[in-house]
């Protein structure tokens, strides 16, 4: 698929739907964080703590935990060196992970809070069906749990582009979602909306996407607002937007912040 249409189609969506809004209005706090040289992709809460996925090459990924204030407490390692675009947990004791070749590792709370390095609890789980990146490989980029459910998908453009939403054991998919958000990074929702971080390239701002959802899943546009390049997931905490920044990848990496955090009320407003 060719660089120059996909690092286009975010222009494109933002001019589609008059995207004028930029984050710093909605700005509520920012972080730098302890990262040693890996690079952030996934993110989600744990009671009071905040579980971070990185990969960095050369090494195993890594899962970085941080405080309420993003204080670094611990640092577990994972069992290779996958993508990690993406982490979940259902609320008691359950990690999920994006791992290699469109499959998703299980993890145990316990464990990673326990262990400096650890492996899936059960076999990774394929759910690669249809899910291709820009380069035509097979690959899962992002998952979030919301309500008994997993909700994952691709990294791609709007035509190839799809969102999955299986049961919370992920052996049965409920819906397929086709021509979803081009360049998905990650979702996150809660009882009315489904929240979409999408971005690619250093250069390109990435984008807020909000859209109103119903029972069905059936989703309509709200509005988009533009961030710093590199946006990766994306996690709902109340009415705080967590975003997390790749910022390790690429040589800017001092003029931005690995964390913004948003009001999604005066978003939505």
């Amino acid at each position: 698929m060719n660089k120059k249409i996909i690092s286009a189609s975010i222009d494109l969506f933002m001019k589609k739907n008059n995207v004028k809004e930029k984050y710093s209005e909605f700005l509520l706090d920012s972080f730098k964080l302890d990262n040693e040289s890996y690079i952030f992709q996934g993110i989600t809460k744990v009671k009071n703590m905040y579980f971070i996925t990185a990969y960095k090459k050369g090494s195993n990924s890594i899962i970085f935990i941080y405080d309420e204030d993003f204080i670094l407490i611990k640092k577990t390692n994972l069992y290779n060196n996958a993508h990690v675009g993406g982490i979940a947990y259902d609320g008691k004791k359950t990690i999920y992970i994006t791992d290699k070749h469109g499959t998703v590792s299980i993890f145990d709370l316990d464990e990673i809070l326990k262990y400096d390095m650890v492996i899936p609890k059960i076999e990774r789980i394929d759910v690669s069906d249809k899910l291709k990146n820009i380069f035509d490989q097979t690959a899962c980029a992002y998952i979030t749990y919301f309500n008994n459910k997993l909700y994952l998908g691709n990294f791609n453009s709007k035509k190839d582009s799809i969102l999955k939403i299986y049961d919370k054991e992920l052996k049965t998919l409920i819906k397929e979602i086709p021509n979803f958000q081009d360049l998905v990074q990650g979702i996150t929702l809660n009882n009315h909306y489904l929240i979409v971080s999408s971005s690619f390239g250093v250069v390109n701002k990435s984008l807020i996407t909000i859209y109103k959802y119903d029972k069905d899943s059936n989703l309509t546009f709200i509005k988009s607002i533009k961030l710093p390049p590199m946006l990766e997931q994306i996690y709902l905490d109340e009415d705080k937007l967590i975003c997390l920044f790749e910022i390790n990848s690429y040589i800017k990496k001092d003029k931005y912040k690995d964390i913004l955090i948003l009001d999604l009320n005066s978003i939505i407003r």
